[in-house]
């Protein structure tokens, strides 16, 4: 069978979700791949059209199409998604309709399935039909077991491309024109604030509803808001994955960007992302922007800090983007105050803009930050993990990790170490388990109960 692979990794020839296709070609009979490295290459497709046309000749004339994608930042790569642009913009999506496609995604499965969404969702809303996804640990091949299962589905994706059996759409479609925003106009707040709120947007993408709504919030808010335009940040191109950042921090670019975010963002007591929906989700350069923040590796780069989002675009249409912003603001260690899309009538989206402006105010004079939910939880666990292991790399994380009390393996705590060393026998014991199963709804709120008998306003 003739699969066309778009290595959609910056690293080209040396991308490790790469090896998983070719170990699936020298392996599974039949699997048989031609390979264009769409992201290390994206600067060359943009300037010469014709090899933006060999590639989705390649794709139109095969029998299937792999997105081979290593995880970038929650999503894709930014080079990847400009890749996606531009097949649209010169016309050639559409001979893509009714082709089958696969996703072969590797990680370290944080957020992972946001990146097959993504990918999923880029296929099926240019008419391709959707097969299966892979999604292995970046490691997982050299188990053995894991090998097997690799080849597995590789027989598998080859099977049900033969047999024409795929999988339903799994999404409404992308987004809908949102309503024109026309505010009422608000009484501006007066400027007493002394916090520094910053907004991040593209100035490209400002015109229309978007730049309407940061009107609306910077008119709302009791500080002043500066508005920062991200085009002017100086980035000079994507992230490549070469983790030499890892060490200290210092990105491998000179063009200015790290010192310009360190300036601009690092130092603000809020922080509000502007953006328009593109392609599911961020637009290429956005995406670009927050790829290159990872020079910061994967440390709480807004710890403290408040968070909320204004967007052009409906989130009700684009969940994984709606799970997105509220992952990263967990995940970054912000307060999430709320996000505002603008499909909702004007007075609507006019007084929800402002009432953000106002909370995040009044959040940053009492640094309140929520608990986390398991997105910002079960994200950190993760990071937690795999920085403990790879500390010699990620030299600058462990550091950050020690100093924020990242650190924090169940096994360090000593009293339940204890309480398990001795309720573990116990419990084995009938008689003392079923006295143990009388007591445990009532003991486990009693602690707590203590506390709300023991306060008062």
């Amino acid at each position: 069978m003739k699969i066309t692979v778009l290595n959609g990794s910056p690293k080209g020839e040396n991308s490790v979700t790469m090896q998983y296709v070719r170990y699936m070609e020298k392996n599974v009979p039949g699997f048989e791949t031609g390979e264009f490295l769409v992201t290390r290459d994206i600067a060359g497709l943009e300037r010469n059209p014709a090899k933006l046309a060999e590639v989705a000749d390649a794709m139109a004339d095969s029998d299937a199409v792999i997105f081979a994608v290593p995880a970038y930042h929650f999503t894709v790569p930014g080079q990847f998604v400009r890749f996606v642009e531009l097949l649209d913009s010169a016309g050639l999506s559409s001979r893509l309709s009714g082709k089958p496609f696969g996703v072969v995604v590797t990680s370290i499965h944080f957020y992972d399935h946001m990146v097959v969404r993504w990918l999923r969702l880029a296929g099926e809303d240019r008419g391709m039909r959707f097969v299966d996804a892979l999604s292995p640990l970046m490691t997982d091949l050299l188990a053995p077991g894991q090998q097997a299962n690799i080849r597995r589905w590789g027989e598998e994706f080859l099977r049900s491309v033969s047999a024409g059996e795929f999988e339903q759409p799994v999404a409404r479609s992308a987004s809908p024109e949102s309503p024109e925003f026309r505010p009422a106009g608000i009484v501006p707040a007066s400027k007493n604030g002394k916090a520094r709120v910053v907004v991040l947007a593209d100035s490209q993408e400002l015109p229309g509803n978007l730049g309407k709504m940061v009107e609306v919030f910077a008119a709302a808010s009791e500080n002043e808001v500066e508005v920062l335009d991200i085009r002017s940040s100086g980035i000079r191109g994507g992230c490549t994955g070469c983790c030499g950042c890892g060490y200290d921090n210092t990105c491998s670019y000179t063009d200015g960007f790290s010192n310009w975010y360190i300036e601009k963002v690092r130092n603000a007591d809020a922080v509000i992302m502007a953006a328009k929906i593109s392609n599911r989700g961020w637009g290429s350069f956005w995406k670009t922007f927050h790829d290159r923040t990872f020079f910061l590796n994967h440390r709480r780069e807004l710890l403290g800090k408040q968070y909320g989002c204004l967007v052009s675009g409906s989130l009700a249409n684009n969940p994984n983007f709606r799970e997105e912003l509220e992952a990263r603001a967990e995940v970054w260690g912000a307060n999430p105050c709320g996000i505002v899309d603008d499909a909702l009538d004007s007075p609507s989206v006019e007084s929800t803009s402002a009432a953000l402006a106002r909370k995040i105010d009044r959040n940053v004079l009492t640094g309140y930050r929520k608990p986390e939910t398991f997105l910002g939880a079960g994200g950190m666990k993760i990071f937690r993990d795999f920085i403990y292991l790879d500390r010699f790399v990620f030299h600058a994380d462990d550091k950050h990790y020690r100093k924020i009390g990242a650190y924090d393996f169940p096994q360090k705590n000593l009293m339940f170490r204890i309480v398990n060393f001795i309720m573990v026998p116990l419990l084995a014991i009938p008689g003392f388990r079923k006295g143990f199963r009388k007591m445990m709804p009532k003991q486990m709120a009693a602690p707590l109960r203590a506390v709300v008998q023991k306060s008062g306003k």
